[in-house]
């Protein structure tokens, strides 16, 4: 039993929800209220020495910090409470009870365009939300999109906010997932910025290979001279999607995974252009 403030939680025979480099998820249950939540533990001397051997710029309580400071949005995990106690961080989330997106690309082998364009728009949504504050997500992936069910179907909602910052001056750090990884995190700079460092245009690109994933199955870049195709921007169609119609969902992954992050689709652009290809399938 764990015991926060005015929080009873219960662990819920300590399932283990989720894990990652920095802590590990468990679903709880409170004994003051209705519902589920998602309690992500981080250790504090695990994170300072992560941090430290991969030169991050982020501190222990980041995420609860930028969490706080956008607040509440339909497709972003909501935090409910933040503790430290004993050398944790212990952060109570909304609990998404349908898992996250890679489970369901992954079970389903790839997803139907109609489905893929409505969790997407729910993302670039998400995505919209924080850049309209200049909050780089920085680790945007299949994984970190999560599912739940309400009365009008799945809704999508971002989440690990971990390695966002907030990117006014320029962020400069090499994270987030490496086949997702934007050129300019690679390069350490954008291609306009003169070493300025890089912005939450990396996360337009990391949106466009969560297309990708969501429509082939598969990922555009593999381990293969990953580095060097990614900073090439060396994306084929032809080999992941044989045999399938070219689709306005397709243009729109072509226009996120750009190299250059001036030309690049904003998340807001890439959320109106695929509610377009939604309203577009509705009425045909």
């Amino acid at each position: 039993m764990f015991a926060y403030n005015t929080y009873q939680l219960a662990l819920d025979c300590g399932r283990r929800i989720g894990s990652g480099a920095f802590g590990t998820v468990i679903k709880v249950l409170s004994s003051i209220s209705t519902g589920e939540f998602a309690a992500k533990g981080t250790k504090k001397d695990l994170f300072h020495a992560r941090c430290k051997k991969y030169s991050l710029s982020v501190t222990w309580d980041t995420e609860a910090t930028i969490m706080r400071a956008v607040g509440s949005h339909p497709n972003l995990v909501q935090l409910h409470e933040a503790h430290q106690c004993r050398g944790w961080q212990i952060l109570i989330l909304e609990y998404a009870e349908s898992g996250d997106l890679l489970q369901h690309i992954v079970s389903n082998s790839c997803l139907e365009p109609q489905e893929a364009a409505l969790l997407f728009a729910q993302v670039c949504a998400g995505l919209s939300f924080l850049h309209a504050q200049k909050v780089a997500h920085r680790d945007v992936k299949p994984e970190n999109v999560l599912l739940k069910e309400n009365s009008h179907g799945s809704v999508a909602m971002l989440a690990d906010l971990g390695l966002a910052r907030f990117c006014q001056g320029g962020c400069y750090s090499l994270v987030g997932t490496p086949q997702y990884r934007a050129p300019e995190i690679w390069f350490h700079k954008t291609t306009t910025c003169n070493n300025n460092g890089y912005d939450e245009m990396v996360d337009s690109w990391s949106a466009g290979v969560t297309l990708f994933a969501m429509l082939a199955g598969e990922l555009p870049f593999d381990d293969e001279d990953l580095e060097a195709r990614i900073c090439k921007g060396d994306i084929c169609f032809q080999e992941s999607f044989q045999g399938q119609p070219l689709l306005d969902l397709h243009h729109v992954i072509c226009c996120l995974v750009v190299m250059d992050p001036a030309i690049r689709f904003s998340s807001e652009e890439a959320r109106t252009a695929t509610l377009a290809y939604n309203l577009e399938k509705q009425g045909s």
